[in-house]
């Protein structure tokens, strides 16, 4: 499900409708969801039955309500905050903390539990909340229509302005986008057009007033007992395949490299979004192929690496391409069945293959033996070094005359994702893709030509202050030189995130904000520094890799701290971190 922030035009929404005594925003909260959170509602629990809120509050009001001394109670907190609008008004310079607090934590609750949330628009402005939700719709009557109900009431054109500045543009006030349902018709003519507004985005795409409504994001469900998690966007994956499929041109077939889980996005999620534009899948291991023979995908699959001698029957059994270097190699598998093979070229890499010195020779005797489905090579330097690639590239082309006459039928292959993207001219029959598949650019910068197609998040277990001079994690390499309001995260270095990232200026997001990691970097845990990120409250989602709001930490930049590769960084995570593919 779509989550959706429902924002609520004061002016001429607010009354009963005329067949009964439901308003509109009771009516909305049917629209939204069975059980649409209302924030208005929320803070006013909190403000009447939160123990430690109420006494805060009661200290503040107490002075006003009962200027000769005695302390307000439940029933004086109420009317004081929504009965007295005077009072209302002496305290908003009191009470904007605690509104900001308690709004917060119902945007929080609210997208924890993957529910819709209802808000009033003047109120969301002393909130971030928005940053909770896919969509935010505002829900009024036009500006045109509020002045003249304004006017109607006698209310000064000064004052009348001023409340509806407050309320518009929303676009502006919360920094994002938002889709506007106006209706001029009462009240039961906006609540059709919001139902109708509300079916178009659960479908994806609508039209209100001639506007076209289009997800901002995907919808992710995650339950709010899960700690740190994957999420993983299939819309992004075949984002990248279609931008391959531009930079190497129609002809060639492409082979997506799904090994290792699919770089950690996901094995069978991979193969089912990538199906569709690709003619073969590679892997490492049999576990990883006999993963993709269950998608039944219907793709062949490329054994990349050399397989054990106890495997080759199985092998061979299940139907794979296996990677063979040598002609003794070669006539084993031919024993054992009908083998297909792919017939390795060592051009420059020295890990597997045959020799390109001796390559013709060798496959002069392994065509002799197998079908040899495809011929190629490795690119060891293609992201960093132009000139020894090309060379290698242009050896293989030279020899390629020569092996193509031992196996007429063979399809070459020799480029992998920064090859594809620098040297298309070489693309062969196939090319082999795997970073650029999952929004990650072996070439930084074509970054922008790609959608990363996963998040990886961890939530706040838990938020204190600590005094300056306070030691943070093991070995006490961090210590504060201020009073600082830390996090902790519920990710560690056993969930993958590295623990060599200790001291080097890794940051997390949280809110938007960049949040560094402080300290040693622990088994289950990190800690960060929300002293700059507003209201961080425990349950909330932190982002490791991704985006929020207008910042991105990418795998690279994680890879950077750790000084690794961001290959590295997707592999690594772990087992115990959960992949969450979007809704449709």
């Amino acid at each position: 499900m779509r989550n959706i922030l429902a924002l609520m035009g004061v002016i001429g929404i607010t009354g009963g409708i005329a067949s009964g005594k439901s308003t509109l925003r009771d009516l909305l909260a049917a629209r939204l969801s069975a059980e649409a959170v209302d924030a208005d509602l929320i803070a006013r629990d909190l403000l009447e039955n939160d123990h430690g809120v109420r006494a805060r509050v009661a200290a503040e009001i107490s002075p006003l309500a009962y200027p000769g001394g005695g302390r307000a109670d439940r029933a004086e907190i109420r009317r004081v905050i929504y009965g007295d609008p005077a009072a209302k008004s002496r305290l908003e310079g009191i009470l904007h903390p605690l509104v900001r607090a308690t709004w917060t934590a119902a945007a929080v609750r609210a997208r924890s539990e993957n529910r819709d949330l209802i808000v009033d628009i003047p109120l969301l402005f002393e909130t971030d909340a928005s940053k909770h939700f896919d969509f935010v719709i505002t829900v009024a009557c036009s500006p045109e229509v509020q002045r003249a109900r304004l006017s109607d009431r006698g209310l000064d054109p000064d004052i009348a302005a001023r409340i509806i500045a407050a309320q518009m543009p929303v676009e502006e006030k919360i920094g994002r986008s938002s889709q506007v349902v106006w209706n001029d018709g009462g009240l039961e003519a906006l609540d059709a057009q919001a139902g109708e507004f509300v079916s178009g985005l659960r479908a994806g795409s609508s039209s209100v007033e001639g506007e076209e409504i289009r997800s901002a994001a995907p919808s992710f469900s995650v339950p709010p007992a899960t700690r740190t998690w994957v999420e993983v966007d299939p819309d992004a994956l075949v984002h990248n395949l279609a931008y391959v499929r531009r930079a190497i041109g129609p002809v060639p077939e492409i082979l997506a490299v799904i090994k290792a889980n699919a770089y950690g996005h996901g094995t069978r999620l991979a193969a089912a979004a990538l199906a569709q534009g690709t003619s073969l899948f590679g892997v490492a291991t049999l576990s990883e192929a006999r993963e993709v023979l269950d998608a039944r995908t219907g793709r062949d699959i490329v054994l990349l690496s050399p397989c054990l001698p106890a495997e080759r029957k199985v092998a061979v059994d299940l139907g794979l391409i296996v990677t063979v270097s040598g002609a003794d190699e070669a006539e084993s598998f031919a024993a054992l069945g009908n083998a297909r093979v792919n017939f390795k070229v060592d051009t420059g890499m020295g890990r597997v293959g045959a020799l390109w010195q001796d390559a013709a020779r060798t496959l002069e005797r392994v065509a002799g033996r197998v079908a040899v489905h495809s011929i190629s090579t490795h690119l060891p330097s293609s992201d960093a070094n132009e000139s020894f690639t090309r060379a290698q590239l242009e050896r293989f082309a030279r020899l390629a005359g020569d092996l193509r006459k031992l196996a007429p039928e063979a399809k070459l292959h020799s480029l992998n994702s920064a090859g594809a993207l620098r040297f298309s001219q070489f693309a062969g029959d196939i090319v082999r893709v795997g970073l650029l598949l999952y929004g990650c650019s072996p070439l930084p910068e074509l970054q922008s030509e790609c959608r990363p197609a996963l998040t990886w998040k961890a939530r706040v277990t838990l938020v204190r202050e600590l005094p300056a001079g306070s030691g943070v994690s093991y070995g006490r390499t961090f210590v504060t030189a201020r009073p600082t309001r830390i996090a902790v995260l519920a990710v560690g270095y056993a969930d993958g995130f590295p623990r060599q990232v200790s001291g080097r200026g890794a940051c997390v997001l949280i809110g938007g904000q960049r949040c560094p990691v402080l300290g040693r970097v622990t088994m289950d845990q990190i800690v960060v520094d929300v002293t700059d990120a507003g209201d961080v409250m425990p349950g909330e989602a932190a982002v490791i890799i991704g985006s929020q709001g207008g910042e991105t930490i990418a795998a690279s930049e994680l890879a950077g701290c750790a000084d690794t590769i961001p290959w590295d960084i997707f592999t690594g995570i772990r087992g115990r971190v959960e992949r969450v593919s979007s809704e449709p």
